[in-house]
């Protein structure tokens, strides 16, 4: 799956649309560019009985209301929806709060590929750009340069203030993903536990061990199918643990294309619900096989330690040593399932279901002294 939705943030006068526009010239298929400037200029007109929707003070300082806020978050339903209908889109933003900005964009972009882009400037030269523009309250820039990237996490970031904006589009360019044909979206089928499960699972950690020796530490099965009695879709989950993500992903491809594994664009697990954490420490790789003889397979890898490696292997435990607890979440699989249209929503509604049963999980991990 490749890259869906471009964003790139910076202040003002920082070089966004011209990236953005270059970026065009560069990608190989269609793109559309949507800016905060286009949502501004779509609002309506301040009116005296009103509560502006946005307001700019002398000094470049801008305010936004709770009109504003509701405006935007339809726009992005809308952008959202370009891009699952098969539209690449580059949005052109100003997180005015930074990392808070940046977590209301990524839930509405939920399910979506991301590529996540900081454009930064040095704030005297974009204040001299801003100087010549007509359409910019001065101040803006300076104010605004370092305070949209506080708290933010990039997958790339670049630096307009000595380089031209075609080699910043460039350096992004070569992040994107390719896309290719997108997907067919495929209903999720859940069915009954298979006490074949394991044995298939143990079959498959010896065969990827090898393959990916020595850089996998462990090879495990996780997942639902690793728990007795527990309904699941016929996939098989393991997961391999490395001490160097850029080194597996260096390498895997040549030990796992012979078994069937294609790697996909998946470059991070959610942060479960509640957490403040930095989404860098949930990176992961993926490999999926599907329509296989020997079975369908995901395939993540994550690094010894990591938060999203000790999370799957909790949830896998906790379900094992608590039985009691096993019809119930099958249940809400098996509703899950009928009313998904496809799997990437499945997974996206199962989620904070799994942030709450290991959110459970803990304190019996305390208790009974659970550890990796």
């Amino acid at each position: 799956m490749g890259t869906d939705i471009i964003v790139l943030n910076g202040g003002s006068s920082s070089g966004k649309t011209s990236i953005a526009r270059c970026l065009q010239e560069l990608l190989p298929e269609p793109w559309l560019t949507l800016g905060v400037d286009d949502l501004i200029a779509a609002m309506p007109s301040s009116a005296p009985d009103r509560e502006p929707t946005i307001s700019f003070a002398p000094d470049g300082a801008v305010a936004v209301g709770l009109g504003f806020r509701r405006l935007e978050d339809a726009w992005l339903q809308g952008v959202a929806a370009m891009a699952r209908a098969g539209a690449g889109v580059i949005v052109d933003d100003v997180f005015l709060e930074g990392g808070t900005s940046q977590a209301r964009l990524r839930a509405g972009l939920s399910g979506l590929q991301v590529l996540w882009v900081g454009v930064r400037c040095d704030a005297a030269v974009a204040a001299a750009r801003e100087a010549g523009r007509s359409d910019r309250v001065p101040g803006m820039a300076v104010s605004q340069a370092e305070m949209v990237h506080r708290g933010t996490v990039y997958d790339v970031e670049v630096d307009t203030t000595a380089t031209a904006a075609l080699a910043c589009a460039q350096v992004v360019r070569d992040r994107v993903a390719p896309s290719g044909p997108r997907p067919v979206s495929v209903r999720p089928v859940v069915v009954s536990y298979d006490p074949t499960w394991p044995g298939q699972a143990a079959s498959l950690i010896a065969i990827v061990a090898r393959a990916l020796s020595p850089l996998a530490r462990r090879v495990e099965h996780i997942g639902s199918t690793a728990v007795p009695g527990l309904a699941a879709k016929d996939v098989i989950d393991l997961q391999v643990s490395v001490d160097d993500l850029a080194a597996a992903e260096a390498t895997f491809d040549a030990g796992l294309s012979p078994l069937g594994f294609v790697r996909s664009a998946y470059q991070r697990d959610h942060v479960p619900a509640g957490q403040v954490d930095d989404e860098r420490r949930w990176a992961k790789r993926l490999w999926t096989r599907r329509g296989h003889a020997e079975g369908d397979v995901n395939l993540h890898v994550r690094l010894v330690g990591s938060p999203n490696e000790r999370l799957a292997l909790l949830f896998r435990d906790w379900l094992r040593a608590n039985p009691a607890a096993v019809p119930a979440y099958a249940a809400f699989k098996r509703s899950l399932a009928t009313i998904s249209p496809g799997t990437g929503t499945y997974a996206e509604v199962k989620d904070p279901v799994v942030d709450l049963v290991v959110s459970v999980a803990e304190p019996w991990a305390a208790a009974v002294g659970w550890h990796l």
